[in-house]
């Protein structure tokens, strides 16, 4: 037994040794425990703390300005800068990548961001050409991506030999904005003024006082006397007379526009410490939908004019008028929200198409009403796609004369079709052209059987001074019963209603003219 006891008490002692080392066991891994527990706070606290710091840096926004210079661009830069500012952010970083643009666009652009109230950085990403290298200027700072580069401001315009270097009367505004911005951002002026003209020579130059660089004209430099010329060194040409001005990052950071060189806009915010508030789309919905559709304001002009025509050579109201209204509709909203148009141009186009109505289907004929009519039109839909009323300058001209080609070739081609088709139509079927489709629609609608329809009127026979009734309204054109024959007619005095007794007064082939018998009697009255 004691034995056996001892046996116990020795086996008891193991188990409560091993007891005591499972639980020293546990009590380490619980340290263990405790101490990623411990690790895991510390770093929720710092990823916290983290955080913390983050929100505590003051926000800033990254616009992107890409693609060419045009008003919608400018639309969505205001757009987008004023939700910038409602957010309340301290700083705005526009990454550019574009090959520049359009002159007035750009100078709209560039006094917008020059006059705001807030701090505005340009990151070029790519290359910022021409309008875009002026864009850059007017903001406070200008940084850059590697393998970027900026410059080549010099205004063309198209022409017959290609492109050409407009005069003076464009580059001397352009180089007074360029100094400007130059000056009032820390940026060398007279490099500067080279990105626009290539006729200038610019000289870099070592000023032995200070040490600084120092850049200037050789005509300039000439000038100087010798004692004066002593004070600088290292004379070096930085920009050859014959070469515009474009530099890479590298040069840039050394002659001064630059201030650094980030991968990215994100890197940029973190070195100067700041935090992206809020990020923007480029474009919303509408300005997606506008910018799709821009190029297609030609296209919906020729739709809008030729369902016009067909709209008067139908009679009643039906769908190509509401196709022509739709188009022109959705021209001038493309125009109107890029600040093209405006309540003129809108009101201008709806009296002159009132003027057109008035001339086709109350004073007949093409008089004075339907002559101003036309010009009211064509000035309402060329000051749309422009937004200057009279040219100032030779790019103004020049777009003008572009804008007023573009509305009259949406004129003439609808014009040929339509005339094309007048000439396929009276000889068609109801199965075959367009205009068989017409006739046959429309006397349907006017309860006019299909056999009756085809009844056309026979050259030889003189139908002058004959009645007749019409069977649907003329507005000019439309049908009339004349002899138990269905036949169509036109009329000159505006619209005449269907059911009213007409007379033929005048036939040129198989074409007539007529005229309600009312106003005929009237007129002999008159005359007696």
């Amino acid at each position: 037994m004691p034995a056996l006891a001892g046996d116990l008490s020795d086996q008891s002692i193991r188990t409560s040794s091993g007891n005591l080392l499972e639980s020293t066991q546990g009590l380490s891994s619980g340290n263990s425990l405790f101490e990623s527990t411990q690790a895991l706070s510390s770093g929720n606290k710092l990823s916290a703390q983290a955080d913390d710091q983050s929100a505590e840096l003051p926000p800033a926004i990254i616009i992107t300005i890409e693609g060419e210079f045009k008003p919608l661009l400018l639309t969505t830069l205001e757009r987008r800068v004023d939700e910038a500012l409602g957010e309340g952010v301290e700083l705005i970083v526009f990454r550019i990548k574009s090959p520049g643009g359009r002159l007035d666009v750009t100078y709209d652009m560039c006094r917008y961001v020059f006059e705001l109230d807030i701090k505005t950085i340009a990151f070029v990403e790519d290359n910022a050409y021409s309008a875009a290298a002026l864009f850059s200027l007017s903001c406070d700072d200008l940084y850059m991506k590697p393998r970027s580069s900026i410059g080549d401001c010099e205004p063309i315009m198209m022409s017959s030999d290609g492109y050409k270097t407009m005069g003076a009367k464009v580059q001397s505004p352009l180089m007074e904005r360029f100094r400007r911005f130059a000056d009032e951002n820390g940026y060398p002026v007279v490099l500067s003024e080279a990105m626009v003209r290539s006729e200038l020579e610019i000289l870099r130059l070592t000023e032995k006082a200070s040490g600084n660089l120092v850049f200037m004209r050789t005509e300039d430099y000439n000038l100087y006397s010798d004692e004066e010329k002593e004070q600088y060194s290292d004379k070096k040409i930085a920009c050859y007379k014959g070469e515009l001005l474009t530099i890479s990052e590298k040069e840039a950071l050394e002659l001064g526009f630059s201030s650094g060189t980030f991968k990215d806009p994100q890197a940029l915010l973190e070195h100067l410490g700041y935090r992206e508030r809020i990020a923007l789309s480029d474009l919303n919905e509408t300005e997606s939908f506008i910018n799709n559709w821009e190029g297609f304001a030609p296209m919906l002009l020729m739709i809008a004019i030729f369902c016009l025509y067909l709209e008067f050579k139908t009679p009643g109201i039906g769908i190509f008028g509401a196709l022509s209204a739709v188009a022109f509709a959705a021209f001038f909203i493309g125009k109107f929200y890029q600040g093209q148009a405006n309540y003129l141009e809108v009101m201008l186009f709806i009296l002159g198409v009132a003027l057109i109505f008035l001339e086709l289907f109350v004073f007949p004929g093409f008089g004075l009403p339907g002559i101003a009519g036309t010009i009211l039109v064509l000035i309402s839909l060329v000051l749309a796609m422009q937004d200057f009323s009279l040219p100032s300058t030779d790019a103004n001209m020049d777009e003008f004369i572009h804008n007023l080609a573009t509305v009259c070739m949406s004129f003439l081609v609808p014009t040929f079709l339509f005339v094309a088709i007048l000439f396929v139509g009276p000889k068609s079927t109801a199965s075959g052209p367009l205009f068989g489709l017409f006739h046959n629609s429309s006397q349907n609608l006017h309860g006019v059987s299909e056999d009756e329809t085809q009844a056309q009127v026979s050259a030889e026979k003189k139908l002058v001074g004959v009645k007749g009734v019409t069977k649907t309204s003329l507005v000019p054109g439309g049908k009339a019963e004349i002899e138990g024959r269905l036949m169509q007619v036109a009329t000159r005095e505006g619209w005449i209603d269907e059911g009213v007794d007409i007379v033929v007064v005048e036939q040129e082939g198989n074409q007539l003219m007529v005229s309600a018998f009312d106003k005929i009697e009237e007129r002999k009255s008159e005359e007696t």
